[in-house]
Formats: structure tokens, sequence, C-alpha cells
């Protein structure tokens, strides 16, 4: 019931205050919905934090450019302490305002992630694709764009799969014991076709040969 009646929502309309609605962007809401597939979390209020590792601070800012109207007015430090082997580790985030409970309701019906199948079929785009790839992604054995999804519901994995198939004729496989989604071997350049023109620079890694440093795929004139 809950998914059907998000379908039917236009969630490109934000409530940020009574009354007062604001439109999200193309960008702003594919860059949205690709990172809460991804790294990004929302909490019940609708606050939506976005957190890398300092080593992604270059990733991060790109992202934080993009969404400065939506967000608060800081990129933080974070330093944790992993008393198993006393390591100190180093991130950067930023938090969206509280503006984003229906993607809450939407992302989290029950608490926990899941994969709100019949509204990315509408709002899932390449940009989106890229991100979640950018967040969670690397190349299996130097040659298969991989998606880490431990996090999510193998019925929702089998659903993602088919959506990828019909949207954008994207053939994967899913490794059910790792629990990660594997770009078959067949769609690996329609696969970085649709995606890297959207990566930053300081992205594009993940479409290299760590060897050769050649692209893995050949691009499109167009793309």
């Amino acid at each position: 019931m809950g998914n059907t009646e998000g379908s039917q929502t236009d969630i490109r309309q934000i409530l940020i205050r009574r009354n007062i609605h604001i439109s999200l962007s193309h960008d702003e809401l594919s860059i949205i919905i690709g990172s809460i597939l991804g790294d990004a979390y929302v909490y019940p209020l609708g606050k939506v934090c976005f957190e890398q590792s300092s080593k992604q601070s270059d990733y991060l800012n790109w992202k934080y450019t993009l969404l400065k109207r939506l967000a608060y007015p800081k990129i933080a430090t974070v330093s944790r302490l992993d008393r198993r082997n006393g390591v100190i580790s180093e991130s950067k985030r930023f938090f969206l305002r509280q503006y984003f409970r229906k993607f809450r309701e939407l992302f989290y019906p029950d608490g926990k992630k899941t994969i709100p199948i019949q509204i990315l079929e509408k709002w899932l785009t390449p940009l989106s694709l890229a991100i979640w790839y950018m967040d969670d992604g690397h190349l299996e054995n130097h040659r298969y764009p991989t998606i880490a999804t431990e996090s999510y519901r193998l019925e929702d994995l089998n659903k993602i799969i088919s959506l990828l198939k019909n949207k954008f004729k994207l053939d994967c496989l899913l490794n059910e014991k790792k629990k990660r989604l594997r770009i078959r071997s067949n769609s690996v350049n329609q696969f970085f076709n649709l995606i890297f023109k959207y990566m930053p620079e300081c992205m594009k890694y993940k479409g290299l040969d760590p060897v050769t440093t050649r692209f893995l795929f050949r691009q499109d004139e167009d793309g």
C-alpha cells in the first residue's frame, strides 16, 4: 500500500515549511536517490547524511556543491577510534536539511533500508546509477562493475536486476552469498556509456584498468 501511494506522488515536490514547497531539479533528485541507494542515510525526521572517508573528500565536495541549496552550510570532519586496534579513522560529512521525511518513508518503510521499485521505475536515472556505483561499487577482477548490496533483501535485489534490464538494457547477476550485484560482461560497455559522463574526475578511476589505466569500455562518440 505504501509503495503504491508513493508511486503516485511527485517526489520532486519537497515540503520545507507549512504550505511552502520547493521543486527538486533533475540532478538533485537523481543524486539524492543514487546516494540513498548507496552510502547516504535518511533520519526519521528527514535529515539526510552524506559521509565519505577523507580519501574521498573530493567526491563528497562534488556532491555538496550540487546539493548546496538543500544542505546545512558546513562540511564537517569526523574522527572515530577503533577500540579493537587503536586506529583512528577520519571522514567528511554533510547533511541535507530536514526536508526528506517522504524519502524516509519510501526507503525505510519498516526502519530497514529497502529498494522502492515502483519509485525507481519512474525516477532512477543514469546519474542515479552513477552515484550508486561511485558510492558502493568497484571493479571485480579489474573488469566487472560490481555494487556492494549487503544491506538489501534478496527479493529487492532480484527486482532491481529486472528493473535494470527493462529500463537500461543491462544484464546483471547476483552473488547471493556475498550479496553483490555485478554487471555481466556483455553489458559493461553499455553500463559505462550510461554513467561515465556523470562521473567527476576524482572517481573516473572506477572505470579504468588499474594496470594499463585505459578505459575498460569503448566510449560512444556522443557520450
